[in-house]
């Protein structure tokens, strides 16, 4: 409860060590104490009935978050490189209304693009990794995509593409079958796969294609939590996405 010593304590020990963090940073400002307190306090301590609902609802705007993202890849990737779509695109074709509505040569390679996303994301989770980013866009080696750290206990534990499968399934079960039964660790697991997977093509695109990122302290400070194995990272995931956000700010930006 947030009147019991040890809660407050705790929290109180979180926005200290923020804080610490942040006047490793010259000329940064002292935060606001009493506000990420509650703030903190909010996040833990949602109403009993409704923790449930929320964990199925961040569940949801987790993974349409990574697709929108992995949307926004693409279409970087191919602005960077159009010469891809010569075997990316194949045969698809634009309707004459969608090229009277182009006008011009970079609204119909915009349009290219965009069919090439939507293919790509109508597929399952496994062939969208594997297949489409991993074997056509030469992102990564199949045997690649996968992530190790430490539990508590200093015990490894090896993430795959079944547990990013597991997260998409459940987010089809809460969508498609009104499925509102999730518990914290049901959260925390897709909170660990959407950041993974988001950080990990990330760094393959910088890789592959020398495309550059938008808030770049923000996702170096959140891939250095997956480059070794680590205890605690799921905490320290909390506390970004908590506070900064940091999840929605790791987005590819074009390279011109």
């Amino acid at each position: 409860m947030p009147d019991d010593a040890d809660f407050v304590k705790g929290i109180d020990s979180i926005v200290e060590s923020l804080q610490s963090a942040i006047n490793s940073v010259p000329g940064a400002a002292r935060i606001n104490h009493a506000e990420v307190r509650d703030c903190f306090v909010k996040w833990f301590m949602p109403r009993e009935d409704s923790r449930s609902l929320v964990h199925s609802l961040c569940l949801v705007m987790l993974v349409t978050q990574v697709e929108i993202f992995i949307e926004h890849l693409v279409d970087a990737i191919l602005y960077k490189e159009p010469r891809r779509l010569k075997d990316l695109a194949g045969e698809k074709q634009l309707a004459a209304r969608e090229l009277v509505d182009a006008q011009n040569y970079d609204a119909v390679m915009g349009l290219l693009r965009e069919k090439v996303a939507k293919e790509l994301l109508a597929s399952s989770i496994r062939e969208m990794l594997e297949k489409h980013l991993g074997e056509r866009f030469k992102l990564f080696e199949k045997q690649s995509l996968t992530c190790t750290t430490l539990k508590e206990t200093g015990e490894k534990e090896i993430w795959d593409i079944s547990d990013i499968e597991r997260v998409w399934r459940t987010r089809h079960e809460i969508v498609h079958e009104g499925r509102v039964d999730l518990q914290r660790n049901d959260f925390e697991h897709a909170l660990f796969a959407c950041t993974w997977v988001q950080t990990f093509l990330t760094v393959q695109a910088q890789a592959v294609y020398g495309l550059s990122v938008d808030g770049e302290a923000s996702f170096n400070a959140v891939a250095g939590l997956f480059r070794e194995e680590k205890q605690f990272v799921l905490f320290a995931l909390y506390v970004g996405w908590v506070v900064s956000g940091s999840l929605g700010k790791l987005t590819v930006k074009r390279k011109y």
